[in-house]
């Protein structure tokens, strides 16, 4: 398979592969889910709901809301095999299985409440059935609220913040609406949908969907929204090929107002990505927008292809983090940081000088430029290292070697240029990029020692 990132053939593969994979996990489930077992771990009331749920038809096709809801149905099936294989110790050390059950919670939506309950219970096991049904009961309330609407349904709902779900509100993605309530009760949700006002959604051109989680956020959605339409616009007009990919990948954006977290978006929610709308500036929200975009584009990829084979050895400097980090942070930042590197690489390529105001500083585009380039192009040592310990695919490289190309030929060929460029337009700035330089590489020599 030809790598071009740019090909709309080479984004819809993995697309339809995604959709294929999706497809064929519900047929299986509809197959096996029509006789009631009376051993299973299951409840009977979540089995019989089951049995009927999975043949909604609105579920034979694949969007973001139904990924979502089976990869909740697949961690049950997950948390069921454990149990299925469980053996308990008898000392104060636990078996495998008993520390990989630990571990599914433990890295669970549910963790901090699991572990509070463990801590009084001291039993693994038990606690884990109890804290099952609290996933039957989200796998349900999922349902009733973005897959079937039925109205009279009782809610027992963890919110989810990055659709857009709130303390104060729920959103639906079955109509494209939200709710507010004030039956609230930590961050569960026990209501019933009869009791909920649907209000219309705020809407971005080109179907792009702005979900507010907060009354807090609302008064600013008409200045979000017309940032994100602004710097769309400037997309499309300086980079035509970074515009088809985005509107590829991205189709929902939930603003957020949390301190110190930038963005960020997950595999298991296509589509849909979670912005700091309120710590960064204009420039910010243009990376933003394209480097979530990037992990979407990344995560198709990963439904279907394997990439990395994953460990927990942290042996591999990450020039964003300073710090150590497994395989799957370096390989992954290597992909998603690209599209920052050509972000700012068409800016600079494409704004003419009257063209840079104060929404997109010139110093600031080169800066940036010439940060990630530096980045992608030190951390690529390692992930040769990476690959020279057989932690990454064949396939896996085949994807990324077009990065490595471009930032070779940049660095080769442009990069003293624009270093030029910069020291001319803005000394503070040049010198600010130096000191980052020197920072990296004091960075990168402490942790090889």
């Amino acid at each position: 398979m030809k790598i071009n990132y740019f090909d709309s053939h080479f984004q819809d593969h993995f697309i339809e592969n995604t959709t294929s994979l999706y497809l064929e996990s519900i047929e299986s489930f509809r197959s096996s889910s029509e006789e009631v077992d009376h051993d299973s771990i299951l409840s009977l009331d979540f089995q019989h709901f089951f049995s009927e749920a999975i043949q909604h038809p609105s579920l034979s096709k694949f969007s973001s809301c139904n990924w979502y809801w089976l990869g909740l149905i697949t961690d049950l099936v997950y948390l069921i095999s454990l149990h299925d294989e469980l053996e308990i110790g008898d000392g104060l050390e636990l078996t495998p299985t008993e520390d990989e059950l630990f571990n599914f919670w433990h890295d669970s939506d549910y963790a901090k409440d699991f572990l509070v309950e463990l801590n009084e219970s001291k039993n693994l096991e038990d606690t884990s059935l109890k804290f099952k049904n609290r996933i039957e009961d989200q796998i349900q309330s999922y349902y009733y609220i973005h897959i079937n609407g039925n109205k009279s349904a009782k809610l027992n709902y963890q919110i989810i913040p990055e659709i857009g779900d709130g303390v104060n509100r729920v959103y639906s993605l079955l109509n494209l609406r939200y709710s507010d309530t004030s039956d609230i009760e930590g961050v569960t949700l026990k209501s019933t949908l009869s009791d909920l006002e649907f209000k219309s959604p705020n809407v971005d051109a080109k179907n792009i969907f702005i979900h507010s989680s907060s009354k807090a956020i609302d008064k600013d959605l008409d200045k979000i929204k017309h940032d994100i339409q602004e710097a769309l616009q400037l997309i499309e007009k300086y980079s035509p090929k970074l515009k088809q990919v985005f509107y590829k990948f991205t189709k929902y954006i939930v603003p957020i107002n949390e301190p110190g977290v930038v963005s960020y978006s997950m595999q298991s929610l296509p589509y849909f990505s979670s912005l700091n709308v309120y710590e960064r500036d204009f420039t910010d929200l243009l990376d933003d927008l394209l480097h979530e975009n990037g992990h979407h584009f990344m995560n198709f990829i990963l439904n279907s292809e394997e990439l990395i084979y994953e460990d927990d050895e942290k042996i591999y400097f990450s020039p964003w983090r300073r710090a150590l980090r497994p395989i799957r942070g370096i390989y992954h930042a290597y992909f998603t940081f690209y599209w920052a590197f050509k972000l700012f690489y068409d800016l600079h390529r494409s704004i003419s000088s009257s063209d840079f105001d104060k929404r997109i500083p010139k110093a600031k585009v080169l800066s940036r430029l010439l940060e990630e380039a530096t980045m992608l192009h030190m951390i690529w040592e390692q992930v040769e290292i990476a690959d020279s310990h057989g932690k990454i695919t064949d396939f896996g490289m085949k994807l990324i070697m077009p990065i490595k190309n471009e930032i070779s030929l940049f660095m080769q060929n442009e990069y003293e240029q624009c270093q030029e460029q910069l020291q001319i337009i803005d000394k503070e700035a040049h010198t600010k990029y130096l000191a980052f330089i020197s920072e990296l590489k004091e960075q990168e020599e402490k942790f090889k020692q």
